[in-house]
């Protein structure tokens, strides 16, 4: 998970919470430890990253999880607006970007996010 505001945090959080669990046409598989490290020490290839950053920092988050893109890495953007696609693809190449959605309801107060459909 690459940003860790609300959404990324939320995401992030359940992933160590609960593990990874994925589904897909070539099996399941679940990670029940998801690895948690620094971009600085980042050494071998991932099989997926999750990116939750604004527009803004996409330039500087790309430099910080590079290192993690191998030849079979998928990188899910959960970005606003559709830009961040053609600017992974020109980074990364188009069949390692996925499209990603986010859909949520949530109230903001006193410092905390609580998703309400939770």
């Amino acid at each position: 998970m690459v940003g860790a505001g609300v959404i990324g945090g939320y995401f992030g959080g359940r992933l160590l919470e609960a593990g990874l669990r994925i589904r897909s046409r070539r099996g399941a598989a679940t990670l029940s430890a998801p690895p948690v490290v620094q971009a600085a020490k980042l050494t071998d290839p991932f099989d997926l990253v999750l990116l939750r950053v604004k527009a803004y920092d996409l330039e500087d988050a790309m430099t910080s999880f590079a290192r993690a893109v191998g030849p079979e890495t998928a990188i899910v953007p959960l970005l606003n607006g559709m830009r961040h696609l053609e600017i992974l693809d020109e980074r990364f190449g188009q069949p390692r970007v996925l499209g990603g959605q986010v859909r949520d309801r949530r109230a903001v107060s006193n410092f905390a996010v609580r998703f309400v459909d939770d």
